[in-house]
């Protein structure tokens, strides 16, 4: 059964976003720290353990996340899904973790993409990164993508806006139209496309606030008939 949850990004501030967990009681949410060098992600995680969160099945983890960190989310948070940028030879770094280790899709896909996704549980799909670099500007990174993936498992994925009228900056040399901060509902609308890769767990990848974050669920419900 497929299931969309909220998630404590760390691009914007990560604080007022535990606050709005506290003050509704939400029990469960994804992580992505990556924003954050090691001591700040420490404040992070002392203020999650004081907060009622008692699930978070998603993490995004970064190069230089050593195994307390990951043992953390393992060992209190029954997290059953890492995924982490594919810029590196992961199998060597991360080989305890590998059964549960997703290779996400970046705008730009190097030469330890695939090599990774072979090695690893498989495909963490950001799937505004492909609809933005595949579908509208037909990146040749993502030639036949949708055929070459379909050996994987996608575990987990990202969720997050396209705008085709806006871009929202530059990375790498360039244009990148995916959001990471929704201005309008119908910047989901693209999703309807790709219902058929959607994995059980679904995770936003938005700077909104939590209260946004449970309309844009609702609305992700409605259109994606979850």
């Amino acid at each position: 059964m497929k299931k969309i949850i909220l998630n404590i990004t760390t691009g914007s501030d990560w604080r007022s976003k535990i606050q709005e967990i506290r003050d509704l009681n939400i029990k469960e949410v994804a992580c992505f720290p990556t924003y954050l060098e090691k001591k700040d992600r420490l404040l992070l995680y002392q203020e999650i353990l004081n907060s009622p969160l008692e699930k978070i099945p998603h993490v995004h983890i970064r190069h230089d996340m050593g195994d307390d960190e990951l043992n953390f989310f393992l060992g209190k948070y029954q997290t059953k899904f890492f995924n982490i940028h594919p810029y590196q030879d992961l199998f060597a770094d991360y080989k305890s973790y590998l059964d549960i280790l997703y290779i996400e899709n970046c705008p730009i896909i190097n030469e330890y993409f695939f090599d990774n996704l072979g090695k690893t549980a498989g495909l963490c799909f950001d799937f505004s990164h492909y609809h933005d670099q595949g579908f509208f500007q037909n990146s040749a990174d993502y030639k036949d993508f949708l055929k070459k993936i379909g050996k994987y498992k996608i575990g987990c994925c990202h969720i997050s806006g396209f705008n085709q009228k806006k871009m929202e900056r530059e990375k790498s040399g360039i244009k990148v139209f995916s959001k990471h901060y929704l201005d309008d509902l119908e910047e989901l609308d693209y999703l309807r496309e790709y219902k058929n890769y959607l994995p059980d767990l679904i995770t936003l990848e938005l700077e909104n606030s939590i209260d946004e974050q449970l309309e844009i669920k609702k609305y992700l419900e409605k259109i994606l008939e979850i």
